[in-house]
Order: C-alpha cells, then structure tokens, then sequence
C-alpha cells in the first residue's frame, strides 16, 4: 500500500503555517481554515485556501459556522472541488484526532489536514500532514467456549 499524494503550492503551505503560527503566539490557540480541493486517483489538490467564520478557537478546539461552512461547500462542489478543514493542534502531533475522523466523516470531507504547532529551544516547530477521515472499526467481541 502507498500514500495518497497531496499537492499544494509552496507560498500557500507557507501562508497557512504563517497564520496559524501568528494565532499561536498571540493566545496559544488552534487555527483553522478551509481549502478547496480537486480530487483525482490517489491523489488530492489543494486549489485554494479558503477563510472560515470560527466559532470558536482555543488550546483545545476550534469550531466553524455550519452556515459558513456549507455555503461555501455548496459553492465549491457547484464547480466541482471539494471543501475540506486545515486547522491547528498546539501540542506536537498534526494527526487527526478520533474526533478529527469522526467528525470528518459526518461532514463528509474527503481529506483533512493538521498543523501541529510545539516549542522547541527558542522558536516554534511546525508539521503538516493530511489524513482520509474514517469511522473507527467496529470491535465485536466473540464469546469463546
């Protein structure tokens, strides 16, 4: 099995690690945004990033409007693009969390992307990294004889 192959543009990965870096130093808070993708084979491009109306933004979450948020997919599958979420974890990991997935998949995005943001010596380190939500298997539990 191969990873699937994400393509974004070098001063957009840098515009979003910018942002996201700036909402990090000022209160210690996720970040999101959205970006519109076209999706191929095995293969997803990033066309566009895509500011989203937040709800909220804390160290420990950071929510969109639904109104928002769905607009602006009804726009971009209106011509044939898929909107998905890019957002912050302030804490060293950039994969998706179970929620992440989860909440992924009831929204129907096809791809997510995570930034995670830590401290290291004097200066924050960044890594990006993009996943395919999934639900988590379901465990069924066999009774032995």
């Amino acid at each position: 099995m191969r990873a699937l192959d994400v393509f974004i543009r070098d001063k957009d990965r840098r515009g979003l690690i910018r942002r996201a870096l700036l909402r990090y130093h000022k209160n210690k808070s996720e970040y999101m945004e959205g970006a519109l993708v076209r999706v191929g084979i095995g293969q997803f491009h990033i066309e566009q990033l895509v500011k989203l109306k937040l709800t909220k933004a804390d160290s420990g979450e950071v929510t969109y409007d639904d109104d928002d948020f769905n607009a602006k997919r009804a726009a971009a599958e209106a011509n044939g693009l898929k909107l998905i979420t890019i957002h912050s974890h302030v804490y060293r990991d950039s994969s998706c969390s179970r929620e992440d997935h989860t909440t992924g998949v009831e929204y129907g995005e096809v791809l997510a992307g995570v930034i995670g943001i830590w401290d290291e010596k004097d200066h924050a380190r960044t890594a990006l990294d993009f996943w395919v939500p999934q639900l988590p298997a379901k465990v069924n539990i066999v009774k032995s004889n």
